[in-house]
């Protein structure tokens, strides 16, 4: 599997289920485990953009349309922003009102992804992504 991330985000994330089989080139992980990786990436001083709810289903896995996001405010320190984004994340995956192991949790880390192939956009990973 290539870089995604950087070695060191990817050590912790690739922990997770690989979301690459469905297109999503990131991992999700069970409520407990999501809430682990969000302590593991504030420890290691990556702040975390959001995330996206999935639910797996017959073998795929489907977003829930349900998501959160934190965004870095410009008056704040990178360090401020490391630990409201963990405090942010923690507590829409605590507080998820259908909240159970069904579901995953996909992090989004404050991170540029590796570009695929030499690109900077994944093209045509996804049926309805309208490319041809």
């Amino acid at each position: 599997m290539n870089k995604i991330w950087s070695d060191e985000i990817d050590a912790i994330l690739s922990n997770g289920i690989y979301l690459g089989v469905w297109g999503i080139r990131n991992w999700a992980f069970p409520r407990e485990q999501a809430l682990e990786t969000i302590d593991k990436l504030q420890n290691i001083g990556v702040g975390i953009l959001g995330g996206d709810i999935l639910t797996p289903k017959e073998g795929k896995c489907s977003y829930t349309y349900d998501n959160w996001h934190c965004d870095p405010n410009p008056l704040e320190s990178k360090s401020d922003f490391i630990k409201r984004s963990a405090d942010v994340s923690r507590e829409y995956i605590t507080n998820y009102i259908k909240s159970d192991n069904t579901f995953l949790y996909s992090i989004d880390p404050d991170a540029t992804p590796i570009p695929r192939f030499g690109k900077e956009i994944d093209e045509g990973l996804f049926e309805d992504a309208g490319t041809d």
